[in-house]
């Protein structure tokens, strides 16, 4: 069984609490889940990341920006309204990250004429040249899910903005972003909202679990009473019993900065003393977000 679940949050804690308890909670052995969200402006790192280096933290937090560490691998990517975010949970034996991607390949072509593929490294490049989509995933002994942006009408300025790092002399293990030229779909066709890719994409997925076998079995509930609908929902402590304490620890200190792996900065510099000039060197030992030692 597939279902599609649009989260009606806004909030990138929020939905990142909710595909966290699917993972954790959900039948994955028996059914496959399509999550769709948007959020208001954020940062999300992946689990493996410098906060740090990956954006501008200063300015993201001045801003009111929100700056949230994920659960999966893979790069920092900018949200805002006009970026749909999928997730693709299921039996981790189902897990085909190209699968998925094809998909919604196919969904939005399918609608539109935009030039639409898939390059070695699973982004989903536009015209052969920009990337509008990222992926990551998260792998359980059966469980798994595969998620990633499409950049739809996103907010190109803020994006370039936040994610320069002014960070410099750094010395880290910490997985880092791959810098891409990036487009949105509507550039390509203006008729392309966020709304209107969620429908398409939805019916693909839906679609897909009709085998020609059960056409007939199914043919009453699917396009008679129109079974299965895409399911709104705002995720609660109500609906989703565990939420708020997966949404608390999301937003730690511990989460966010503390997660990230040991780090060095070093900087150099000459200073005046007694009429001479002095080479100085700084080491800045940073351990689970916090300084450690200064050398």
């Amino acid at each position: 069984e597939k279902i599609v679940i649009v989260s009606r949050s806004r909030n990138i804690f929020e939905n990142l609490a909710l595909e966290d308890w699917l993972y954790k909670n959900a039948d994955l052995n028996n059914q496959s889940y399509l999550l769709m969200w948007k959020n208001t402006p954020a940062i999300v790192i992946g689990r493996h990341q410098n906060p740090w280096y990956e954006c501008d933290v200063n300015t993201v937090v001045k801003d009111d920006v929100d700056l949230a560490r994920r659960n999966s691998g893979g790069g920092a990517v900018y949200h805002d309204e006009g970026n749909l975010n999928c997730s693709f949970l299921m039996a981790r034996k189902l897990y085909n990250r190209k699968k998925n991607l094809e998909l919604v390949v196919d969904a939005v072509k399918s609608k539109w004429d935009v030039d639409l593929t898939i390059n070695q490294r699973e982004d989903i490049i536009l015209n052969g040249l920009y990337k509008v989509s990222g992926t990551a995933a998260k792998l359980g002994g059966d469980k798994s899910y595969h998620h990633f942006t499409l950049l739809v009408d996103v907010d190109k300025n803020n994006l370039s903005q936040y994610l320069q790092s002014p960070m410099t002399g750094v010395k880290t293990k910490a997985t880092a972003s791959v810098i891409s030229n990036v487009m949105n779909l509507n550039e390509a066709d203006e008729d392309l909202t966020v709304d209107k890719v969620i429908k398409a994409i939805s019916g693909k997925f839906l679609h897909h679990q009709i085998s020609f076998s059960l056409f007939f079995k199914y043919f009453f509930c699917y396009f008679l009473l129109q079974i299965p609908k895409i399911e709104n929902v705002f995720p609660s402590e109500i609906s989703f019993p565990g939420f708020t304490k997966i949404l608390a620890e999301l937003k730690t200190f511990s989460w966010i900065f503390g997660k990230t792996p040991n780090f060095m900065i070093s900087k150099s510099f000459v200073r005046d003393l007694d009429s001479k000039q002095c080479f100085c060197e700084l080491d800045i030992l940073v351990e689970k977000g916090i300084i450690q030692d200064i050398r």
